[in-house]
């Protein structure tokens, strides 16, 4: 296993851009990517390239509630253009009801794998394929408060994108299917992105 560790970067994105085309299975930025908390959107715009594989550290110019808080942002905020509404499991298919760009939708499949299903069932809205390649959860207990973070990884299309998406809930799979609405919102997000600067997909 090859981890990159790296720390210091104090806003100089072209090291940081540098750093992160070195191939790695994990990447642990070890603190003070930026200089007084600033410039944190950009520095998560650059380590989210390396999507889930990264591990952000606080060091003394950023605190644990700011990187929170761009996490928070980045995965869990997002509400455009779809928005989880509810689900449902009847009859052996997954009854999945969602908003996307104020019309409401409801999405219904066969279940093989819940969270596979959802991806498939969302990709009819998305109007690409998206297919799962990986999915994780854990128990987060805060103050009390039990709930699950899921994470997800989607291939959109012909594989060629690869979106991540994450949520909590205290249910868990209301929170894996939250967190493939995020990894679609991430996605349309991101083919706006290269829409307005004319690069393909």
């Amino acid at each position: 296993m090859k981890l990159l560790i790296f720390s210091d970067i104090h806003n100089d994105w072209k090291t940081l851009e540098r750093i992160l085309t070195v191939e790695a299975d994990f990447y642990i930025s070890a603190g003070d990517q930026v200089s007084w908390g600033r410039g944190l959107d950009k520095a998560g715009e650059l380590l989210k390239t390396r999507g889930d594989k990264v591990w952000v550290l606080p060091g003394n110019h950023e605190t644990a509630s700011q990187i929170a808080d761009l996490f928070r942002r980045a995965y869990l905020d997002l509400a455009r253009p779809h928005r989880y509404l509810g689900h449902r499991l009847e009859a052996g298919n997954l009854e999945l009801d969602v908003e996307t760009d104020g019309v409401q939708r409801h999405l219904s499949a066969p279940v093989a794998d819940l969270v596979e299903t959802a991806a498939a069932a969302l990709g009819q809205v998305v109007g690409t394929p998206l297919t799962l390649l990986d999915h994780q959860r854990h128990a987060v207990d805060r103050s009390g408060e039990r709930t699950v973070a899921a994470y997800v990884e989607l291939r959109a299309g012909d594989g060629t994108i690869a979106v991540h998406g994450a949520s909590q809930d205290p249910d868990a799979l209301t929170a894996s299917i939250k967190a493939v609405v995020s990894a679609a919102n991430r996605l349309a997000a991101l083919t706006d992105r290269l829409a307005a600067t004319g690069t393909a997909a």
